[in-house]
């Protein structure tokens, strides 16, 4: 009989602690659990219990925060192996400021549904809503975002084996802000207010190519639209009052962006240009049109030019001045008998000298030999 259960307990162990224990937190005791009317207390049986953002336990299941033993938590309701529980301790959510006015340590939501978010990102989850008039207690603040005690209407996750049921609670209405909600905006500012917050969302993106250099693709023109847009769209004095501000300040951004790329864009050219400068192949120097020694043409009958290249005792072409220039026909005097290089423009098979050509000499050039 002894050895009979040591047998299924060694089988029956691995199968306990896989159920019982999440990935890297150690083992945790499985508490069993019946079905109860909610809402109750629970009392943390583990070591360590994760609270998840949804009713997930999978590599990809956001862990909002960790409880230890003992803790108490609010359970208000199941869904499959959860207890789903009011917000426990140090749980915080994300609003983004324009949606609340704040005062001290604590802000009223403006406008209805605004949404509070898993963090402060504008495409982050949405985990609640807040209703026109809602206080909620404010920790911190980030570009624009104020991170919050989470509302009551956040709920989170636990697994249900590790939570001990306790007694049934009621749960207390929500605490009324002491101060009075604000009042209903005037006609309009609740879609002025949408669009300052669109305002806001651009810039953040904006400001994010910076942080991450994509300097090419940072353009303020869509934040100014948005800002003009609130300051048409705003009815209250205080609601356009803030808009033209935020539109004087982002118009200077705008401006000042805009110098700024104009520079990249010059920088950016002359770099280029540089490189094409680098990578032109210099053109090989240029060599006279015809070369030999200067000659004079005598008695030649109809000759075609004053004077001759001769190689080799052959004539390579005839030379002449341009009709008036006096000093070209001096300088080919001055080069008899010389090894030059002639430039100048070259006509083929002049009248009556098939199979010679003459040159209009431009330029004469001694060759050292």
């Amino acid at each position: 009989m002894k050895t009979w259960c040591m047998a299924v307990a060694l089988a029956v162990a691995p199968a306990a602690a896989a159920a019982g224990q999440e990935p890297g937190k150690g083992p945790e005791a499985k508490v069993s659990y019946e079905k109860r009317a909610f809402p109750f207390e629970g009392e943390v049986a583990v070591e360590r219990l994760n609270v998840r953002m949804f009713p997930k336990s999978d590599q990809q299941s956001i862990i909002t925060t960790v409880l230890s033993q003992g803790e108490k938590v609010t359970v208000v309701a199941e869904k499959d192996d959860f207890y789903q529980i009011l917000p426990p301790r140090g749980s915080t959510a994300w609003v983004f400021g324009r949606s609340l006015k704040k005062e001290g340590g604590t802000a009223v939501a403006t406008v209805a549904d605004v949404p509070v978010r898993l963090d402060s990102r504008v495409n982050a989850d949405v985990v609640a809503t807040l209703k026109e008039g809602d206080p909620v207690k404010v920790v911190a603040e980030h570009m624009g975002w104020y991170k919050i005690e989470a509302p009551a209407s956040v709920k989170y996750f636990v697994g249900k084996k590790y939570v001990k049921a306790g007694e049934a609670v009621a749960l207390k209405p929500p605490v009324d802000d002491p101060k009075p909600a604000p009042a209903p905006a005037a006609d309009g500012d609740a879609k002025a207010r949408a669009t300052l917050e669109v305002a806001d969302q651009l810039l953040e993106e904006q400001t994010a190519l910076v942080n991450q250099k994509k300097l090419e693709t940072v353009d303020f023109s869509r934040v100014v639209a948005a800002y003009q847009s609130a300051r048409a769209e705003a009815k209250s004095a205080a609601l356009k009052a803030e808009a033209e501000r935020g539109l004087n300040r982002i118009q200077q951004l705008h401006l000042i962006w805009e110098g700024v790329r104009a520079q990249l864009v010059a920088q950016q050219q002359k770099v280029q240009d540089e490189i094409a400068k680098l990578n032109e192949k210099p053109e090989p120097p240029k060599g006279p049109l015809m070369a030999g020694y200067v000659d004079t043409t005598g008695l030649l009958w109809k000759r075609p030019g004053t004077h001759k290249l001769i190689m080799g005792g052959k004539i390579v072409c005839f030379l002449r001045a341009k009709e008036g220039d006096e000093k070209m026909l001096s300088r080919l005097n001055d080069f008899y008998q010389k090894y030059v290089g002639i430039n100048g423009t070259l006509i083929r098979n002049p009248e009556g000298w098939d199979g010679y050509s003459v040159i209009v000499v431009d330029e004469i050039v001694p060759i050292q030999q």
